[in-house]
């Protein structure tokens, strides 16, 4: 007869005996911690972060973004609702949601770059999206009119604060 347990932490001996009477032993895999924070663009530059939602995928979808300035102040953002879809749906239609044909004239006379960053990083972008989903089509264009939990999230931007990152 064989036994399966999952154990934290074991002492030598006594899986020593477990091992005799044929009950194996699974350890967790440890989780790593990292600090992820937003970067601000290059001086002159501006950077815009989008990002997508779905409440309950497929639930209610919604997008958002952000545009700041090298010192990390705001200087425009957004939230769409998209209806219900997944948040796949809505990852992608954070980019192309009313601003790609915009975006792509300036892309054109502009230089650029895209990157990939995780939520961590893009919690202001991802706040933004929540607020589409939850059925807000807004845009903002000062930070004065955002709610506090907002403006909290921006200032530990400019400040470089990191966010935890737990990934197993």
């Amino acid at each position: 007869m064989y036994f399966n347990m999952k154990a934290t932490k074991i002492l030598k001996q006594d899986l020593a005996i477990l091992k005799r009477l044929d009950i194996l032993i699974s350890t967790p895999k440890a989780k790593r911690v990292s600090l992820v924070k937003w970067l601000p663009p290059c001086s002159n530059w501006v950077k815009l972060n989008i990002d997508g939602s779905s409440l309950g995928n497929p639930g209610p979808a919604g997008a958002g973004g952000v545009i700041r300035d090298a010192s990390g102040h705001m200087c425009a953002a957004f939230s769409v609702s998209l209806g219900q879809d997944s948040n796949n749906y809505a990852e992608l239609k954070s980019l192309l949601e009313d601003y790609w044909d915009e975006l792509q004239v300036c892309l054109d006379r502009l230089e650029y770059s895209m990157s990939h960053v995780f939520r961590e990083g893009n919690a202001v972008a991802d706040y933004f999206a929540k607020e589409g989903s939850r059925g807000s089509s807004m845009e903002w264009f000062e930070d004065r009119s955002l709610p506090n939990q907002l403006r909290g999230l921006l200032r530990m931007d400019r400040a470089g604060i990191p966010y935890l990152r737990i990934s197993s």
